[in-house]
C-alpha cells in the first residue's frame, strides 16, 4: 500500500499487484478520480 498526492491535494491509497501493473492500477485510480 502507498499513498499519493493527487492535483486536488488528497492523500489517495493506492496499491500495485505488480510492477508491470503500475501503469494499468495508476490509469484505472486516475479514472475513478475523475469520475
Amino acid at each position: 500500500m502507498m499513498a499519493e498526492v493527487n492535483e486536488a491535494g488528497e492523500v489517495v491509497q493506492i496499491w500495485y499487484p505488480v510492477t508491470e501493473g503500475r501503469l494499468r492500477s495508476h490509469s484505472c485510480f486516475s479514472v475513478k478520480s475523475s469520475g
